[in-house]
């Protein structure tokens, strides 16, 4: 009996889909238990014939949208968990069996989401990212609301990470499909709209790859880290209105629609041309609910300083965040991720 399909997805890139792939093959859990299924817009005969030896399903496709190539594979899958990995990360060889047991220990389990650690090109280990908790931490269905706060960043980032029973995703296959790039946030507001209990794991079970990619953060390259970020914030404000969509409380839409506003300021702080995304009024209401921000201090501090001189001096304030603050918050990333660090270790 198949449990968990195991869904990856692709785009234009296909030098490490061989690698995802095999991660997902190689796993310690018994093979009846699983699926894999990868959708993609290209056809690779190395890859389709690999795919093909193996049993899995290759699903080819033209739609655009990370969340609409989701949709197709959801559509075929089989297994009652969705397991998803991107084209170009890995999967720990204990990864499918600590989710298989999860949800096996927890019968009223909804959402699983572990730790993870970067990786580069050579599959070398670069930073050993802070887990969402110290300890793995089970939380209620009637508790969800309560830790919103804590697990709202990091519980709903990395897709690789994630794990969802498929009813939870069924009713909102629609929306899912017009998500450009925050399918991983999607799927965690799902989940925490759901009757169902949440497993953060301290374990760090996905490896998440660095590499030049427009899609993916770019590394030792300045100019290329604010095009990255660009297309990256602008991909956010279209996918976190349909998220706020979704949101069943008014403390969850207030979280969304701040963050929502904290995008839409930096993308008019970074590109002078794309000030007209942000309404004045729209970011005076974030100032005064300042206590709704939740990220890293740097950001918190740059929100604040930065939000109060764009509306008193837009051209002051696009001046000194680019002259002062991008060029902090692209030392935060590489720094972050071990990139000017030479304490790397081979994954194997």
């Amino acid at each position: 009996m198949i449990n968990i399909s195991v869904i990856i997805v692709a785009h234009k890139n296909r030098g490490y889909l061989l690698q995802a792939i095999k991660s997902v093959v190689n796993q310690t859990l018994d093979k009846s238990q699983y699926e894999i299924i990868i959708v993609k817009n290209f056809s690779d005969k190395t890859i389709d014939n690999f795919i093909k030896n193996i049993g899995a399903k290759n699903i080819l496709t033209s739609i655009p949208t990370k969340g609409g190539k989701l949709v197709l594979g959801i559509k075929c899958a089989s297994g009652n968990i969705l397991v998803f990995l991107d084209d170009d990360d890995l999967f720990k060889k204990e990864k499918l069996m600590t989710v298989y047991g999860a949800f096996s220990d927890y019968f009223d389990l909804g959402y699983y989401h572990d730790g993870f650690r970067y990786i580069n090109t050579k599959n070398h280990i670069l930073h050993e990212r802070h887990s969402l908790v110290k300890t793995t931490l089970y939380i209620k269905n009637m508790d969800k609301m309560e830790h919103l706060s804590l697990i709202l960043d990091r519980a709903g980032s990395a897709l690789g990470s994630c794990a969802i029973r498929k009813n939870i995703v069924l009713g909102h296959m629609k929306t899912l499909s017009k998500i450009i790039s925050r399918s991983d946030t999607f799927l965690f507001y799902l989940a925490m709209i759901s009757e169902y209990s949440i497993l953060l794991d301290c374990k760090k079970l996905t490896f998440y790859r660095i590499h030049n990619s427009e899609s993916n953060f770019v590394t030792g390259d300045y100019k290329k880290f604010i095009n990255w970020l660009i297309l990256r914030y602008k991909a956010a404000i279209y996918d976190l209105p349909l998220i706020i969509s979704i949101a069943k409380t008014r403390h969850m839409e207030k979280q969304l629609l701040f963050k929502l506003i904290d995008y839409k300021l930096i993308l008019s702080l970074t590109k002078k041309n794309h000030h007209n995304y942000l309404n004045l009024t729209d970011l005076i209401w974030a100032l005064t609910q300042y206590n709704y921000y939740k990220g890293s201090k740097l950001g918190k501090s740059a929100f604040l300083q930065y939000g109060i001189l764009y509306l008193i001096y837009p051209k002051l304030a696009r001046l000194r965040y680019n002259k002062n603050y991008l060029p902090r918050l692209y030392n935060y990333y590489t720094e972050g991720i071990g990139l000017k660090t030479s304490k790397h270790r081979v994954y194997s």
